[in-house]
């Protein structure tokens, strides 16, 4: 449901309104360097000419990234990096809602850290993230509800604090400690 109406069979809505950012970040990247790869997300979708897609990739890289790595060489990026572009290639293009498929795949202390701060970002811009993972321990301080998923199927929905109890039970590893202090800093 998006505005209280059914896109589940509406490929074009689907489209327009969610983005995915898929669990190996490189599996995604087609450009030959970053802001190639993130211009190229506005070009396909036709939202603008290459000039203008290449300064707003370089924009909104800079704006995610701790450092300008814009002008890479794609084969050159660090998993955090490559993580990023991906990401940047799905934000540039406005997206209501954005699907992450196991976002702390392949990351080191360094990338988890500027990935969470992007989430930080990104949630406070208004955008809807859904992440899937099994490693509660990197986002559950940050997220606001939780779906308990068990061989495909929903068993239960809630804030973090109320399902906590259920993890076990569903043979999720429970982080140690009080989940509403863990941070990665």
């Amino acid at each position: 449901m998006l505005d209280d109406k059914s896109i589940k069979n509406d490929k074009k809505a689907i489209f327009e309104h969610i983005g995915y950012i898929p669990s190996n970040a490189a599996s995604a990247i087609l450009g030959e360097t970053a802001e190639d790869d993130v211009a190229l997300s506005l070009i396909l979708a036709k939202k603008e000419k290459k000039k203008n897609a290449l300064l707003k990739a370089r924009d909104i890289i800079n704006t995610f990234a701790n450092s300008d790595f814009s002008k890479h060489d794609v084969l050159t990026l660090s998993s955090g990096e490559e993580k990023i572009v991906s990401i940047c290639s799905q934000v540039i293009l406005d997206k209501d809602i954005l699907l992450f498929d196991e976002p702390f795949n392949f990351l080191d202390y360094k990338a988890t850290i500027m990935l969470i701060d992007l989430l930080l970002k990104l949630k406070e811009s208004g955008k809807t993230i859904l992440i899937v993972s099994h490693e509660l321990d990197k986002f559950l301080s940050i997220c606001d509800n939780m779906i308990i998923l068990k061989n495909g199927e929903v068993k239960h929905t809630g804030a973090p604090e109320s399902l906590l109890d259920r993890l076990n039970e569903n043979n999720i590893h429970r982080p140690f400690g009080d989940f509403r202090n863990m941070r990665w800093r």
